[in-house]
């Protein structure tokens, strides 16, 4: 007698398809959740951070409910998906060139952000603090790292160059917006471990890197729901105050702004946890990708040019890392972060 095994039947492909678009319903539907609204908010200490609901009331429960049930089914059908061949056979005959675009999405941030005294983002300054020669010293080796990935030299010591920077942005403001852009200190690691030679001890963890900017990316997305929305949602009141993002309101819904930030928070959360568990990794970020891509086209539509601009140049960091997860991104099978060495059935021939 046969037993029933999904990975063995047609069925496979409705699980996969079918969570699939539903996670693109549930992440779509806050169209500004993985904004970074400190980067559009013109005094964050003087919003209004009256928390949102209490836990038990209605919307948090609902919320939260939803989320772990999307988790839950997310880890279990996880295992009943395949790596589609095409992102890696494109993947083997465009390493190289993917992996220059990559550096220069990283590098020409860096540059710009350090021509303005800035390390990672454009908010992060330290204005009249002192010691400001700290603090140049950083938007320095910020400077000399981008060059260095843009044009193509000395790269392994790119992540020398911003592990100096991100202590320094540790000592300047703690460990808040340290996780906040700790996937962009992972990414660097990424690339810089790419090129070292074989014979480099760090060479070893080459295979490794993109499981660890994976989960690194997630975590940051983890912070950021609860950093600029749950715990601080007076960046988002502003931000949706000024540029009027609640899009529920448009088609005929009676959707409060609160209810959107936390909708917005709940969902930058869950796809963040999706992201540690290695769970639908490569549809997750084709997702977010164009996510990204959609909250920067509103700003052109809307003629909100520079915003449109500074988005477009602070995404990159986050289009390096989309990239990187979409083309050579795999789900948990063999380097899960919960069942390293867990091997997967082979189906009969």
């Amino acid at each position: 007698m046969s037993v029933f095994n999904p990975a063995h039947t047609n069925c496979t492909s409705i699980y996969r398809y079918g969570l699939a678009m539903a996670t693109t319903a549930l992440v779509l539907a806050p169209r500004a959740a993985f904004a970074h609204v400190k980067w559009f908010v013109e005094d964050p200490h003087s919003s209004n951070n009256e928390m949102l609901y209490g836990l038990t009331d209605t919307p948090v429960l609902i919320f939260t409910a939803l989320a772990v049930i999307a988790i839950i089914v997310g880890y279990i059908l996880t295992d009943y998906t395949e790596t589609p061949q095409f992102f890696v056979d494109f993947g083997k005959r465009n390493r190289d060139y993917i992996l220059r675009f990559v550096q220069i999405l990283i590098g020409v941030p860096f540059v710009l952000s350090a021509s303005q005294g800035a390390i990672i983002a454009s908010h992060i300054q330290i204005g009249s603090y002192d010691p400001d020669w700290v603090w140049v010293v950083l938007c320095i080796l910020e400077m000399v790292a981008g060059v260095l990935l843009i044009a193509n030299i000395m790269v392994r010591y790119v992540a020398v160059l911003s592990t100096i920077m991100f202590f320094g942005l540790f000592g300047f403001f703690g460990i808040v917006p340290t996780l906040e852009y700790l996937g962009v200190l992972a990414l660097t690691f990424y690339v810089s471990l790419l090129a070292v030679p074989e014979s480099n001890p760090l060479f070893a963890y080459k295979a490794w890197s993109v499981q660890v900017l994976r989960i690194i990316f997630g975590v940051s997305l983890i912070t950021l729901g609860f950093t600029e929305k749950l715990l601080n949602p007076g960046l988002a009141r502003q931000f949706l105050s000024t540029y009027h993002w609640n899009f529920m309101e448009y088609i005929g819904l009676t959707y409060p702004d609160d209810l959107f930030i936390l909708s917005a928070a709940i969902v930058e959360i869950t796809v963040g946890i999706f992201l540690v568990l290695g769970m639908f990794t490569r549809t997750v970020s084709l997702v977010l990708f164009a996510l990204l891509m959609t909250s920067n086209i509103t700003f052109f539509i809307f003629a909100d040019y520079q915003e449109s601009l500074e988005e477009l140049l602070g995404h990159s960091l986050l289009f390096a890392s989309l990239l990187i997860l979409i083309i050579f991104g795999r789900a948990r099978h063999g380097t899960h972060v919960l069942h390293p060495f867990k091997k997967r059935e082979q189906s009969p021939t």
